[in-house]
């Protein structure tokens, strides 16, 4: 049920969000390079001061402060660059993570991009931006249209992704699941087979459910203002043309942010659960750590609430420095739901 074949015909011709509560203090908002040389705009985010003072950036080894007396005011943007650092400072136009803090070494702004992350580096004439509420969201994507010194606009920061189902006989296969991670965003194919998506320019895995008969797991890759047209044949069992109602399966996580540990909490159906576990990803989508799921105590599994602790340790046990995580729900190798996570030290 698992041996699927996937035709994929891509023509590239050009969400959810990941969201945490309020961090205060300077936090990065968009990124481009103009003459090869980085600009950064910050947005003030509830900061108690209005001066950059005390503040730093890091990446990649890297640290810097910024130059005394730069106004930062309430709810402004502010682009900077390295004539307003104290010391040389490198960002990697191929990839890197950039973190900010303020006085204190309070962690307060973050965009990661580059191999390892699903945002790619911006072309020329691009920016990354932060997209959704600037105030809570960490994710980045690429945007045809910079809007350095003002609020994003979001726009030229999408393309269209759509795509034809079928069997290995031909037939359209209705009300197959595609979602997008590491977002949320998903869609279900109609009566032809077919779906469409407006995402973020961004690198997704792509799963494909059709009940529990078959599933497939690819990737793609979407920039701004692109077309994408994608078909996928999947093989199922002859005869296996059922109409089930897909079970519905939520994730979440509280407290987040968190530290040192939290709890992840989701429910599970009796299908799912024998051999239900909870993966535990960095932001560069590496699995740090797998968390089992004990249903030894249980009598009743139809629907199933239940929580797993994660203390913030690897599958080394050793703490995991501050940063984003996120908490999978697999099961039967399909991935069920997502939450994101927030470690603070």
């Amino acid at each position: 049920m698992k041996n699927l074949v996937l035709v994929i015909s891509l023509c590239l011709l050009g969400g959810g969000l990941w969201a945490n509560p309020i961090l205060t203090g300077p936090r990065i908002s968009e990124l481009m390079w103009v003459d090869g040389a980085w600009q950064l705009e910050l947005y003030n985010c509830y900061f108690d001061q209005n001066s950059l003072d005390g503040c730093y950036m890091s990446a990649a080894g890297d640290t810097a402060w910024f130059n005394t007396g730069i106004l930062f005011l309430m709810d402004t943007y502010l682009v900077v660059q390295q004539s307003d650092l104290q010391e040389t400072f490198t960002i990697d136009p191929t990839g890197t993570e950039i973190n900010i803090y303020k006085d204190g070494g309070e962690w307060s702004g973050y965009c990661a991009f580059g191999p390892g992350t699903c945002t790619e580096p911006p072309l020329s004439g691009e920016s990354l931006s932060c997209v959704g509420d600037i105030t809570e969201s960490f994710l980045f994507v690429r945007d045809a249209s910079p809007s350095m010194g003002q609020p994003n606009d979001n726009t030229n920061n999408r393309g269209v992704f759509s795509g034809w189902v079928h069997d290995q006989d031909g037939n359209p296969l209705e009300n197959v699941v595609v979602s997008l991670s590491p977002t949320s965003l998903t869609a279900t194919t109609d009566a032809t087979g077919t779906f469409t998506l407006q995402p973020y320019a961004l690198q997704y895995d792509v799963h494909l459910q059709y009940y529990s008969l078959a599933m497939a797991d690819t990737t793609i890759s979407i920039a701004p203002d692109s077309q994408n047209s994608v078909e996928y044949q999947l093989f199922v069992p002859v005869g296996a043309h059922v109409q089930i109602t897909p079970p519905q399966v939520s994730i979440s996580v509280h407290p987040n942010p968190f530290n040192p540990s939290t709890e992840i909490m989701f429910n599970l159906t009796a299908n799912d659960a024998e051999d239900a576990k909870i993966e535990i990803f960095n932001a560069r989508g590496q699995k740090i750590r797998e968390l089992g799921i004990d249903l030894s105590s249980r009598t009743e599994l139809r629907d199933l609430s239940c929580s797993v602790t994660w203390d913030g340790t690897d599958a080394a046990g050793s703490p995991v420095a501050s940063g984003i995580y996120f908490a999978r729900l697999v099961s039967g190798g399909m991935h069920l739901a997502q939450a994101k996570m927030l470690l603070l030290q």
